[in-house]
């Protein structure tokens, strides 16, 4: 379960399974195990959307999110736009050296409005007990939205298709397409343990992205590796 021999730069988007057990806390120790050093790490929660009726629903909602916890600093003027509109909420804990982003989105359909929330969390060093804390403070999201992880981290440097191939084997993953350049190998591909997944144009299935590049002028591989890669939001 050897993963890299180079400084490297990780980024694991891992999705959450609403159990006991959870796949990204796989991957951390996967990571450990192969001597990458974990620089900072994200949690991304997308809730279940509600459906309300008018939107004095909507505006009583928003309330009672930002009075479950006001340590939150809230965005003064909500962003509205003709279908839609949304607020934004940011918690900088110092102590635990993490930044939690609550965004709402309210988008309008017909005479219904569907309210969305999503939570985003970040930090730089990761341990148990700071997993204990974000469990403890997001338990119900968690275990009823849809989760992602990332994790970025360094190790030591070596051959990319190597690197490459170690990865899909840790993860018992399955190739289903994948690029490679000079200084650059990224795949996609698709594990079986894993419940959450994609459809390709192809009528396949994948959830698991990963990218592998060498940083020019350094003795560094700047890595990514997600289920599938968040861009924005989903």
């Amino acid at each position: 379960m050897k993963l890299f021999g180079i400084i490297t730069t990780i980024f694991f988007l891992i999705n959450i399974l609403p159990s006991e057990s959870y796949d990204f806390l796989e991957i951390v120790e996967v990571a450990e195990q192969e001597e990458i050093t974990i620089t900072s790490w994200k949690i991304y929660i997308k809730s279940t959307t509600r459906v309300l009726s008018t939107l004095n629903d909507v505006e009583r909602e928003i309330g009672t999110i930002i009075k479950q916890d006001e340590s939150y600093s809230w965005e003064p003027d909500t962003v509205k736009k003709k279908h839609h509109y949304k607020k934004i909420g940011r918690r900088i804990d110092k102590e635990e050296d993490t930044t939690e982003i609550k965004t709402i989105t309210v988008f309008r359909n017909n005479d219904e409005y569907y309210l969305h929330q999503s939570i985003e969390v970040t930090g730089t060093t990761w341990t148990n007990e700071k997993w204990e804390t974000i469990y403890s403070k997001y338990k119900n999201e968690l275990n009823t939205g849809r989760v992602y992880f990332s994790v970025y981290g360094t190790t030591k440097r070596s051959d990319l298709i190597k690197r490459s191939n170690s990865l899909l084997k840790v993860l018992s993953a399955k190739e289903i397409e994948s690029m490679e350049e000079q200084d650059f190998v990224s795949v996609t591909a698709f594990v079986e343990d894993w419940e959450f997944s994609i459809p390709t144009k192809d009528n396949q299935y994948f959830n698991l992205q990963f990218g592998f590049r060498v940083e020019p002028d350094k003795d560094n591989i700047l890595v990514s590796i997600g289920t599938p890669l968040i861009t924005s939001g989903y």
